[in-house]
């Protein structure tokens, strides 16, 4: 199944990169995190993770509104006192909500795009102790890195199936 998934995923991108390409020339906010999706891991992440114990982090889709990050440290604060707390999130408004609303984040990245070579690199060099995914951001080659490395993960306020008819 991952190869089928893989094999989709680059023949995507290979039919959509003129496509790609154009946006992220023209609206600044596909270039927005751009390096760290692709796998790099920027200078402000690294400083937090050459001492101490390893960090915890929290990968989560924030809008505006500010769903999922900010309750998920509370938690992981009590459970496991004096680790580093990294955020990552998806897109430029995530990543701005995050900087302003959960100020107790160590370090705010963009998650990397979920192919193999990307994740894996990121996160050997990241290192978490545990990863919680707020909402329901699923993605397969995330997760079986996480568990070739044998990184613990769990899914916090997410939801898989629709919420019961007559509740928001």
């Amino acid at each position: 199944m991952y190869l089928l998934y893989n094999i989709l995923l680059v023949l995507l991108t290979v039919v959509l990169s003129p496509y790609i390409l154009v946006k992220v020339l023209t609206v600044a906010k596909y270039r927005g995190g751009i390096t760290q999706k692709l796998g790099r891991v920027s200078k402000g992440v690294l400083q937090h993770l050459t001492d101490g114990p390893r960090p915890i982090w929290v990968a989560c889709r924030l809008r505006r509104r500010g769903d999922g990050g900010p309750s998920a440290h509370p938690r992981a604060e009590e459970a496991h006192p004096g680790r580093k707390l990294l955020l990552s999130t998806v897109t430029v408004t995530g990543n701005l909500t995050a900087r302003q609303r959960v100020p107790e984040a160590d370090a705010v990245f963009y998650f990397p795009f979920d192919y193999p070579w990307i994740v894996r690199r990121v996160i050997r060099r990241i290192n978490p102790a545990l990863v919680l995914i707020a909402e329901t951001e699923l993605w397969p080659n995330f997760f079986r890195e996480l568990r070739r490395q044998g990184i613990p993960s769990a899914l916090i306020n997410g939801r898989i199936s629709p919420p019961p008819s007559g509740t928001t």
